[in-house]
């Protein structure tokens, strides 16, 4: 058993913190301030309101009417909450609300302590957006989301932006890459992994990943929780805990979509395409990897379009590490990125403002090697995303 000297102990947020409160970036400001720092991981949650603008014909009035609607004492935010509880009154009505909206004024207040050098802007409102069983109701949603973003966030210092889209309608999604790929602060596509049926290898897809390549923009997949019933790929009706659902729910879907995507053969024919997988945390890398090895031995046949073993594909594919498990030893985060060799893809992720965020002081907790660490705070990320370095 570690001893205490030897055992790490991951600091989280609790229910009755502010959710918008960096004490960890004080508490480590002179550690950090040699360090380039991006934050692949970052959410404001007052979008909603501010979309309403930007809606298209009949769906102004849609997005009006849920605006007006008043889910767990947070109006303007209820979107994410309506899909949640109307669809599966579980354990997740008991959740304890955010205590404030995270609003621009907070992200700039963040960055202004100039610790943090860049935060990648991924949606939050809009993360259900796979769910939607209206494929024009998704797509509008997400391109009113993206013009909105535009618009307010560009042009700020550190601040760059991942555009969403809706997987249900490929080819309006790939004309929102085409669109948006061109402006300097556009620096991905986010697809939210969950509720994606078929999954998202599919061919119908490829539209998508076709005009990713074309612009160079990397694509994400970022989790969420799988609250509804019948979620595709999981179904957590019988999960009678929101901890269970969420234990399981992120990573069972991002290895459900990287295997889809890699057995799908979609890096043999987009080799210059990017991915990453946020939210999900890290420990479920090796298993993946190296259990599609093992099948791939025995079924090689049913995979003509790949060239190498599965796991020769993930290793490229980068991972933000939220939500960062709480390994047992000081070394242990160390062990793990050399079992999945992530030395040059793994990304640090907060999840700002969220309740289930993780502080930097978690990640600062563990050991390794200067060389690594700044890998992990900024230059895999800044690779990734093709950012220029401002330390």
């Amino acid at each position: 058993m570690a001893t205490d000297a030897q055992s790490v102990k991951v600091q989280k947020v609790e229910p009755s913190f502010n959710p918008v409160q960096d004490e960890d970036l004080d508490q480590y400001s002179d550690e950090l301030a040699e360090y380039t720092i991006v934050d692949v991981d970052v959410h404001v949650d007052d979008t909603l309101m501010f979309m309403l603008d930007y809606m298209e014909g009949h769906f102004r009035k849609r997005l009006e009417t849920i605006l007006q609607v008043d889910f767990k004492g947070e109006p303007g935010n209820s979107l994410r909450n309506m899909i949640a509880h109307i669809a599966w009154l579980g354990s997740s009505y008991d959740k304890p609300p955010r205590a404030k909206l995270a609003s621009k004024q907070e992200l700039l207040k963040r960055m202004e302590k100039g610790i943090i050098d860049y935060s990648i802007l991924f949606p939050s409102e809009l993360l259900p957006i796979g769910y939607l069983p209206e494929p024009k109701w998704a797509a509008a949603l997400a391109t009113a989301y993206n013009e909105y973003m535009v618009d307010a966030y560009q042009n700020l210092a550190g601040i760059k932006i991942a555009i969403v889209v809706a997987p249900q309608y490929p080819e309006r999604a790939a004309e929102e890459i085409d669109h948006h790929a061109g402006h300097p602060d556009i620096v991905s596509v986010c697809i939210p992994d969950v509720g994606v049926n078929p999954p998202i290898g599919d061919q119908k897809y490829w539209p998508i990943f076709e005009a990713a390549a074309r612009h160079s923009l990397p694509i994400c997949f970022h989790g969420i929780e799988a609250l509804i019933h019948d979620n595709y790929p999981l179904r957590v009706a019988h999960f009678p805990t929101l901890m269970q659902v969420n234990s399981m729910g992120f990573p069972f879907t991002s290895m459900l979509q990287i295997m889809s995507v890699v057995c799908a053969g979609i890096p043999v024919r987009f080799p210059n395409l990017k991915f990453a997988v946020l939210e999900a945390g890290l420990t479920w890398m090796p298993f993946i990897m190296y259990r599609l090895d093992a099948a791939y031995l025995r079924y090689r046949t049913e995979l003509p379009a790949l060239e190498k073993k599965p796991s020769d594909y993930i290793r490229a594919w980068h991972i933000g590490s939220h939500e960062l498990e709480a390994l047992p030893g000081r070394g242990d985060l160390v062990k793990l990125i050399e079992l999945y060799q992530g030395q040059n893809t793994t990304m640090w992720a907060s999840d700002w403002p969220h309740l289930e965020r993780d502080l930097i002081a978690g990640f600062m907790r563990y050991d390794m090697d200067e060389n690594l660490r700044r890998k992990i705070l900024g230059e895999n990320a800044l690779r990734f995303f093709g950012l220029p370095p401002q330390k």
